[in-house]
């Protein structure tokens, strides 16, 4: 049964593709020779590239009411090939409650109040259930500036929504942060081209801006999977070979890669494969982007999160919230460890750590820390303010051997534990490379500090608490009745 499906998913693409080409040659009638072909290369990516982020066309002749639907918008919208469109008729297709918003961001596009329509809306897809769709265009005017046509793409969004509705739901009092969009103006810029039979590959130059990498640094498709992360190398090749035997529609997954400057950073990779008449792909086109900040931010949502729950116990460890906080930090600020160290009378000692050998742990655990310039907690103590070292040998005033000698820190990041403008702590960060912490990060790790502060003073209350309520019970049982 592999045989047919693949059959019916090279011959569906060849469609595309043809379809593409004939767009390409419609609209380069003047062009000849190379120029020709690159122009009908370009026209063919970009329609593979959309049909991999499921997006569809359509062509609005705004003065006979004639609407093109490419064949994939049709197949989601469950029309027939010879059916035909109006604009009236797309609009009965529209849910009721979205018609309105739908027909004012149209007319505000018309009346050039805005460069594109955009909206996003439900719609009564061919098995007659209602599902999301987002559609964009742009509007060609006559030379009186009426609109007379319109051209533009509809994906279908309704799993992203599912996705956005499951992640409100689980985290009631965080607001997601909404995710990432893809531009169809840019589309471009992003998409590669997988030559198979000749194992070569075309990045577009907007690419490796986007992945932080130079032309130099990625030429064949194993400069890319060597890039990417290896706990997500297995799952990438798995879908990938799923994809490329037919068993799946497109390639799409999210995964973690080594940009540029050896940093971990996440992308969003799609794409589809072009296949020959006996269903081998031959060819794969599609299209990336960088996704790192959004993934950032919901990891750093359900950290938070994660820790206020244990906050919110009645009665909780406070070990526990600085152990949970430290682990956190040092995850999602990419730093090689990170530390709590508490202030006992006039010094500061090591109450919490993540990623420190048993050496460095063993050495720091033994050591008194008091305020002053020569240490990053020392300073940051003195000074009560985050203190930010991206290279403690370019530092004059940082002097601590001993603890260079054993952690070889580079990169240090300090942030106090203020309570009534008062230090009673510091988290620290540290990295073994000279490479600075970002403002994200200094802005996360302030975060985690201020829940430590909150922590600690929960837990002092109710020791004030519980002493004062002991304190009245021993009054009482040695007072004449």
């Amino acid at each position: 049964m592999a045989v047919p499906r693949m059959a019916r998913a090279a011959a569906k693409t060849k469609n595309k593709a043809k379809v593409a080409r004939g767009l390409a040659k419609s609209s380069n009638e003047s062009s000849k020779g190379a120029k020709g072909s690159e122009a009908l290369a370009n026209a063919e990516r970009n329609a593979l590239a959309l049909e991999s982020i499921n997006e569809n066309v359509y062509d609005w002749n705004v003065e006979t009411d004639e609407v093109y639907f490419s064949p994939s918008l049709r197949g989601m919208l469950g029309l027939t090939p010879g059916q035909p469109v109006t604009r009236e008729g797309w609009a009965n297709l529209i849910h009721p409650g979205d018609r309105a918003k739908h027909r004012d961001n149209l007319l505000a596009h018309f009346r050039g109040e805005t460069r594109r329509f955009e909206a996003e809306f439900r719609y009564r897809a061919g098995d007659g259930r209602w599902r999301w769709a987002r559609q964009h265009g742009i509007a060609q005017r006559d030379a009186q500036g009426r609109v007379c046509r319109m051209v533009g793409a509809t994906g279908d969004i309704t799993d992203i929504k599912q996705r956005d509705d499951e992640l409100q739901s689980a985290k009631a009092e965080v607001v997601a942060a909404q995710r990432y969009a893809l531009a169809l103006e840019s589309i471009n810029e992003n998409l590669y081209d997988w030559d198979i039979v000749n194992d070569t590959v075309y990045y577009a130059p907007g690419l490796y801006d986007i992945l932080g990498i130079r032309p130099g640094q990625m030429r064949t498709p194993k400069d890319w999977t060597d890039r990417v992360h290896p706990d997500d190398q297995p799952l990438f090749k798995y879908m990938m070979a799923e994809h490329l035997k037919g068993n799946t529609p497109r390639f799409s997954m999210e995964l973690r890669y080594r940009d540029g400057a050896g940093q971990w950073r996440w992308t969003r990779q799609a794409g589809i494969a072009v296949r020959s008449p006996d269903g081998r792909a031959i060819r794969m086109v599609g299209a990336a982007g960088d996704i790192t900040e959004a993934k950032r931010d919901d990891e750093a949502m359900v950290a938070s999160a994660d820790l206020l729950k244990v906050m919110s116990r009645s009665t909780f460890e406070l070990q526990t919230v600085f152990d949970t906080s430290v682990a956190s930090a040092t995850r999602l600020c990419d730093a090689d460890s990170a530390m709590i160290f508490r202030r006992e009378d006039t010094h500061y000692r090591l109450a919490s750590e993540h990623g420190l050998n048993r050496e460095q742990h063993d050495f720091l655990s033994g050591q008194r820390i008091a305020p002053g310039r020569t240490t990053m907690v020392g300073r940051t103590a003195l000074e009560c303010r985050t203190i930010h070292i991206p290279d403690v040998s370019n530092d004059s005033e940082y002097r601590w051997p001993e603890a260079n000698k054993v952690g070889a820190f580079r990169a240090i990041l300090g942030v106090p534990l203020l309570r009534e403008g008062e230090p009673i702590g510091v988290i620290t960060l540290t990295r073994a490379l000279a490479r600075p912490f970002s403002a994200q990060q200094i802005e996360l790790i302030s975060t985690f500090a201020n829940q430590a502060v909150i922590a600690i003073e929960t837990v002092r209350l109710f020791e004030q608490v519980q002493e004062r309520t002991a304190e009245i019970e021993r009054t009482r049982s040695i007072s004449p009745p």
